[in-house]
């Protein structure tokens, strides 16, 4: 038994397409026009010379016929993105579309266009026309980073504002807990020797009223001319002047905290106290973070060392990491964060002539870090800052 069909539609059909195919063939020839004709399921038909360039596409090498055109690019629909099946769903005949185009070394290529079903007795074939809007996008971006950091400057601002208000405020009340609590010590010794603990006690308190008025002092200073810095510390000795409070913070959420200190000296020229409060203040975002992490993985490590940009101290965290950099875009990631601790950090930090960053970690979480301009063996013999507060 022999059956036939009546081919005669589809090869009209078909014809038709290959007549579209070669107008627009012509058409790129003369012209700079991006397009594509795809069939049902996304893949290529045809692509003119420009189109196969934006896709970095060697014909000669890598015919695209037959290959689909999100192995090569992303789609996306009123901003967001989308599917090849979507992008047919909403072609009635027409849709809009943008293409992400991957460029190799960080480069992306945007593609702004339609897509324009083209059907005959029920054969669908889609002609993607498309234009290059990278610039544009580039621009929109960097205005919306721009816009994004006069809103922090504004908060900044604001937030240095009221600080320098609670520092010229706070001195007062200071003293005056520095002398209820010399008061209390001379009451009590007149009554016998003091206990060991009650002792320790008094006194560590004393040394802290006396780092909080230092560091009101230093923010005052911070406000004026802190680029001419003229001490000189080691930073291992600053790391270790914060590991009372480090260690305070990760007992408390039973984090682990280990050390990869230079053996040798690392010097540089800072701010003490400053400096040592972006230590603490990037050790507690890390502990903050390791929080969130099932016990065996709360672990935090500290680190020192001569680099080729100066001495750099860094912690590291095996946290979730992070997927923007906080220094770039937006300096929070915590849901109720200010941004104001890392701000702080990136502000005291480059003002004495350093570089502060963020990089994912090795094996996942965080890495933060800064580095400060060294000095010589001499200078730091010559320079040494006192003892700590």
């Amino acid at each position: 038994m022999v059956q036939f069909r009546d081919i005669e539609n589809e090869q009209r059909t078909e014809r038709a397409l290959r007549l579209t195919t070669t107008y627009v063939d012509a058409l790129s020839r003369n012209t700079s026009a991006i397009a594509f004709v795809l069939d049902e399921t996304g893949a290529i038909g045809f692509a003119t010379d420009t189109a196969m360039e934006h896709l970095g596409i060697d014909p000669s090498v890598e015919p695209p016929a037959g290959r689909s055109l999100a192995s090569y690019a992303s789609f996306h629909i009123a901003g967001r993105r989308s599917t090849w099946s979507e992008l047919v769903r909403d072609a009635s005949p027409v849709a809009s579309v943008r293409l992400e185009v991957l460029a190799g070394e960080g480069r992306t290529h945007w593609l702004d266009g339609s897509v324009e079903r083209l059907q005959e007795n029920e054969v669908n074939a889609y002609l993607m026309l498309l234009h290059d809007v990278s610039d544009r996008v580039r621009t929109e971006e960097m205005r919306g980073l721009e816009l994004q950091r006069e809103n922090y400057l504004a908060r900044y601002n604001a937030m240095g504002d009221m600080a320098m208000a609670i520092a010229h405020e706070l001195g007062q009340p200071l003293a005056a807990a520095g002398n209820f609590l010399a008061g209390i010590e001379t009451i009590l010794t007149t009554r016998g020797p003091l206990d060991t603990r009650v002792e320790y006690g008094l006194a560590s308190a004393h040394r802290q009223i006396e780092r909080a008025a230092t560091i009101v002092a230093t923010l005052r200073a911070f406000v004026g001319h802190l680029e001419q810095v003229d001490q000189t510390v080691d930073l291992n000795t600053v790391v270790t002047e914060c590991l009372y409070f480090i260690r305070l913070r990760a007992e408390q959420n039973s984090v682990r905290i280990e050390f990869e200190l230079a053996e040798e000296p690392v010097h540089v020229r800072c701010e003490r106290v400053l400096t040592g409060q972006v230590i603490i203040n990037l050790c507690f975002n890390a502990i903050d973070e390791m929080a969130q992490c099932a016990l065996q993985d709360r672990t935090i490590t500290l680190s020192t060392g001569n680099r080729d940009d100066g001495g750099a101290f860094s912690v590291s965290d095996r946290g979730r990491g992070l997927q923007r950099n906080p220094f770039e875009e937006s300096f929070t990631t915590k849901q109720s964060g200010s941004g104001i601790g890392l701000a702080l950090s990136y502000r005291i930090i480059t003002r004495q002539h350093g570089s502060i960053w963020y990089t994912p970690g090795a094996e996942g979480g965080s890495v933060f870090g800064f580095a400060l301009p060294t000095v010589s063996r001499a200078e730091a013999l010559a320079g040494e800052d006192g003892p700590p507060v």
